[in-house]
């Protein structure tokens, strides 16, 4: 087939055809269409256009070599950090929850890693290093490649090229971030890591003290409904207890009180009354000639018996020697019979006087039996009125149980705002870099842009010899017809 298409084809284009790629293809394998590709006619490209891929590849070369010797170089500093979930345990009871589950343990150092590259977190890094002020941060009078000035806060461009030179990376697995940064020197890539950390612990601390303050400042304002709550149960109690005159002294109604010493005074009565009558009895049983000197017990009675009993003996002597109508006789017997009416008399007091007591004792005992009776109403009644103050002291007393409970734990919380439990530490601090990591050493550079110069030849001696072959098979084609 190249045979008769060669001879058939005689002429300016055939001749053409044969110089470069043209010929290479026909030198190559038959093929029947224009992408039947094999390796001979691959390599019969590559062989047309190996002075363009030299030429490429030594452009590309000196590109790369120019670009590793005149180009800003950027200096890369990291720093290894390990973020435990698990904060410090400052207080039993704290105001985070901590997950003991692995997997909620690695999404919450994920979230911490996006705060360390967060708005927040860069914006400190630009206060703390004032890089508004650093023209690698914010160029003075140009805009980007050059342009018009960027009217923007230069907080915010130098917030935008902190972003972009800032990364952090967590090792699979594991609670260790690796961040880095770069910059045109050495010192201020480190400088910039170094301040990205500080700037981490501080917002994760703010972050925390923040969230404290919120929850405490919730349940401040709710404190203030809960001591309003507190005070009106209160109040409903004391107004119901005065309303009912329910006093009470050490935990006891004072009519509870009342009513038990008015019990004991009745027993009292009670006892009072039974010893009256039965002394009354005794006295009364006896007359008022009873010699029952127990039962009459008066310093008169018992002076005017001495006396009697002492002038009886005085007139028994005289009538033993004496006669009846002797003068001395005579005279005792008048006193005797003077004193036998002082004695009756005395003793007829003293049953009178045992009578009066009973009556006063029944009389006593009457008067504190109606108090009695009348008491126990209002007893009755005040144990009524107690079981209802029962169920307002209780709620009285819940509602200063929440109260005090909220109390102590506003506390709590606004000292646990002034708390810093985050558990962050930097287990690899960064160092100044040796080297720089942009862009790569001459050699390399001078490498990679021959190999990249020689990928863009080969692809242009492939585009090259493809279009020659088609160009080939339509003129083939032509001939044919």
């Amino acid at each position: 087939m190249y045979e008769t298409i060669d001879r058939s084809g005689r002429g300016g284009k055939t001749n053409r055809s044969r110089q470069g790629a043209g010929a290479s293809s026909r030198a190559a394998a038959p093929f029947a269409s224009l992408w039947d590709i094999n390796a001979t006619r691959v390599l019969a490209w590559v062989k047309g256009g190996m002075r363009l891929i030299a030429i490429l590849s030594l452009v590309f070369g000196t590109l790369g070599l120019a670009y590793a010797v005149v180009g800003k170089a950027k200096y890369s500093a990291d720093a290894t950090v390990l973020i435990d979930p698990s904060n410090l345990q400052v207080v039993p009871d704290d105001l985070y929850a901590q997950s003991a589950q692995r997997d909620s343990q690695l999404l919450e150092v994920e979230s911490m890693m996006r705060v360390m590259t967060s708005g927040n977190t860069l914006s400190r890094v630009v206060k703390a290093l004032d890089l508004t002020s650093d023209p690698e941060f914010v160029k003075p009078g140009t805009g980007l490649f050059g342009g018009a000035a960027d009217d923007r806060d230069p907080s915010v461009i130098a917030l935008d090229a902190l972003a972009k030179r800032v990364t952090a990376k967590r090792a699979d697995g594991s609670f260790v971030v690796d961040v880095a940064a770069w910059a045109d020197n050495p010192e201020k890539a480190a400088g910039l890591v170094n301040a990205v950390v500080e700037a981490f612990q501080a917002e994760l601390a703010q972050e925390e003290a923040d969230g404290a303050g919120r929850s405490a400042k919730a349940l401040s304002d709710r404190l203030s409904q809960l001591k309003d709550n507190v005070r009106a149960a209160e109040d409903k109690v004391e107004s119901f207890r005065r309303a009912n005159n329910l006093q009470a002294s050490n935990g006891e109604l004072i009519s509870t009180q009342s009513m038990t010493q008015l019990n004991a005074q009745v027993l009292d009565a009670q006892n009072r009354l039974i010893q009256a009558q039965s002394r009354y009895k005794q006295l009364a049983s006896q007359g008022v000639t009873g010699a029952n000197t127990d039962a009459l017990q008066s310093a008169t009675l018992t002076a005017l018996r001495t006396q009697y009993a002492t002038l009886k003996q005085q007139y028994d002597s005289a009538a033993l020697t004496l006669g009846p109508k002797h003068p001395t006789l005579l005279a005792l017997k008048p006193q005797l019979s003077a004193l036998e009416q002082q004695i009756a008399a005395e003793t007829r007091r003293i049953i009178d006087a045992a009578e009066t007591d009973v009556e006063s004792a029944k009389a006593d005992l009457a008067t504190l039996t109606a108090r009695s009776k009348g008491m126990q109403g209002t007893v009755s009644d005040d144990n009524q009125a107690q079981v209802q103050l029962r169920e307002l002291q209780r709620e009285a007393d819940s509602a200063t149980a929440i109260y005090n409970a909220y109390l102590n734990r506003t506390s709590q919380v606004a000292e646990r705002e002034q708390i810093n439990t985050t558990n962050v530490r930097v287990i690899t601090p960064p160092t100044e870099p040796t080297q720089r990591s942009w862009p790569p050493s001459p050699l390399l550079a001078t490498i990679a842009g021959l190999l990249l110069g020689a990928v863009f030849g080969l692809a242009f001696a492939a585009t090259i010899g493809l279009w020659r072959d088609y160009r080939w098979l339509s003129h083939t084609a032509a001939t044919a017809g």
